[in-house]
């Protein structure tokens, strides 16, 4: 870790070691107001054409109505990129017989998970809170904007549904290790192609989001005909993330 980003770093776990309420050692009480901040990874299933883990970071606030009962949101990031086994190869030919060059191609996304969210937690003790926990929000995928010709992006409804464990370790502070499914409903897999010619020149011969675009396929490097990962298209897609986060109760 280089210096200017190590700074950064440090100024932000001390800030965090200030935010949190001094005392005896509690994971959870009745009102508490608190902060999770986190990271960890996300693994998608093959049919996403997504790469299988993304690494992800995690945000989250909850309020205790009861000593059991919690309500709140989430937020996750992560920066990933497509499977190149997913789509068919491009073809670049270059005029010569022997210069046609077939390339798999992928790109960059940028993706967000928001939820609100219910928990229900059991009282073990001092130092440790397991919980379950069901949310409703969405998703929306951020393409990267040099290969489509401009921003590109698709927000549809996500579930949540999974679980966590408070570790306290001083004062209101606590790690909190969480697993959850996360199931993107209403997911467009070719958003995500990088292989048609999203400029949509006159020679096009296929329809793309509406248009007519180049087709650029190599039909016998097809990965659908091939022996590689490819699987079908489907609408909904469970995305399973591990989480390890710092939870504290803030000074208001």
């Amino acid at each position: 870790m280089n210096r200017r980003t190590s700074l950064p770093l440090l100024a932000g776990l001390a800030a965090l070691v200030w935010a949190v309420t001094p005392g005896q050692a509690q994971v959870v009480e009745r009102g508490n107001f608190d902060v999770v901040i986190g990271g960890g990874g996300i693994m998608h299933p093959n049919h996403s054409a997504l790469v299988s883990y993304s690494p992800v970071l995690n945000l989250q606030t909850q309020l205790y109505v009861t000593e059991n009962v919690g309500v709140g949101v989430s937020l996750d990031y992560m920066r990933t990129e497509t499977d190149d086994d997913i789509f068919p190869y491009a073809q670049f030919d270059f005029g010569a017989a022997d210069s046609t060059i077939l390339v798999a191609l992928k790109q960059p996304v940028s993706i967000f998970n928001y939820m609100a969210f219910g928990s229900f937690g059991f009282d073990m003790g001092e130092r440790l809170f397991p919980y379950l926990m069901g949310g409703i929000g969405g998703y929306t995928i951020y393409l990267d904007p040099q290969q489509n010709a401009g921003p590109v992006r698709e927000s549809d409804i996500a579930f949540a549904l999974g679980g966590a464990v408070k570790f306290a370790i001083a004062g209101s502070s606590s790690i909190e290790v969480g697993l959850r499914d996360i199931v993107w409903t209403g997911f467009n897999r070719d958003l995500l192609d990088p292989t048609p010619d999203r400029t949509c020149r006159e020679s096009g011969v296929r329809q793309f989001r509406g248009q007519v675009c180049p087709n650029e396929r190599f039909p016998f490097l097809d990965p659908e005909l091939s022996d590689s990962n490819w699987s079908e298209a489907k609408e909904t897609v469970h995305n399973i993330v591990l989480t390890v986060g710092f939870s504290f109760v803030p000074r208001l």
